[in-house]
């Protein structure tokens, strides 16, 4: 599974999802930038301090993380 972490007014954040949705990957968003409180501590928890940030996880651990532009480096070597 692939977890993001982005904003609805984050350019780099909404052509990851553009990309991951096109290429038809199953993946989980979550606007870090909510104000509800739920989401932020979950986002305090995952270390999310810079978008987008993207999570492979494989039986429920966190395998890969990618923040910022190294997000669309987990598709170059495709």
């Amino acid at each position: 599974m692939i977890r993001v972490f982005g904003s609805d007014n984050c350019r780099d954040c909404l052509d990851l999802i553009k990309h991951l949705q096109l290429n038809n990957y199953k993946f989980k968003y979550i606007d870090a930038m909510s104000n509800d409180k739920k989401i932020e501590k979950f986002c305090d928890n995952n270390n999310v301090d810079e978008l987008p940030h993207l999570q492979v996880i494989k039986n429920g651990e966190v395998v890969k993380e990618l923040i910022g532009l190294d997000t669309f480096k987990i598709f170059q070597d495709e």
